[in-house]
């Protein structure tokens, strides 16, 4: 996650052998990177600069990413997105990419991820990626990697709403007056999330468990 647009990503790597049964799974957290940022920023204007994300590549580096990074650290192949979908109704504020390697492609001892704009490895904008323990995918398996988006500030005050009053005792004062008069910057809602995270950890625990649920329904796939 990166606090400057307090994006929450979250994916999912499922490898199959060549009767569709499920030999490895992999659950990660993405890294929402800078340059991540400035491309959401860009999609916003009226006239948008950068291509829209449209691909997704898979490495073999074993190096944490962090949001600093703009590309893997061994890219081993890249493929176009099957889907890229929003939310309707309540999740609205999440988008699920997903991407399938065909048995004999991308084939390797995969250990990290991402998703970019552009087709040629190594190029465009990474708008998120994430280092995982390697999955073995062999010449006749197939692998779907799902990454959903969403807003963890806004989840977190549902979250809280829902469980009644009685949670905002556990939240410092100056945090609960931020959520009672609205929270208009990034720094205030950085700085509430995390006070919400390091005072309600179990809170934070079923919101992320909550994800995990949802997105294991979206899926078989996968915001």
């Amino acid at each position: 996650m990166n606090p400057n647009l307090d994006i929450f990503g979250h994916g999912r790597a499922i490898v199959r052998d060549e009767k569709g049964m499920i030999k490895e799974l992999r659950e990660f957290d993405n890294v929402f990177t800078d340059a991540g940022d400035a491309h959401v920023a860009d999609q916003m204007a009226s006239i948008p600069g950068e291509a829209v994300m449209s691909h997704i590549a898979i490495g073999t580096s074993a190096v944490t990413l962090t949001a600093g990074d703009t590309k893997l650290g061994g890219e081993l192949d890249r493929n176009a997105l099957t889907s890229f979908t929003q939310g309707a109704g309540g999740d609205d504020n999440k988008v699920v990419y997903v991407g399938d390697w065909a048995a004999a492609d991308g084939t390797g001892a995969i250990t990290e991820a991402g998703i970019f704009n552009a087709e040629t490895a190594d190029s465009g904008t990474m708008l998120c990626a994430q280092t995982f323990s390697v999955i073995n995918k062999g010449a006749a398996d197939t692998l779907q990697i799902t990454c959903l988006f969403g807003s963890l500030y806004r989840k977190v005050v549902l979250e809280l709403r829902k469980f009644g009053g009685n949670l905002f005792e556990k939240i410092p004062s100056q945090a609960e007056a931020l959520l009672q008069a609205g929270v208009e910057t990034r720094d205030e809602a950085t700085t509430l999330v995390e006070r919400i995270v390091r005072t309600a950890r179990r809170l934070a625990d079923i919101v992320r468990n909550g994800y995990a649920l949802q997105f294991g329904v979206v899926t078989c796939l996968g915001l």
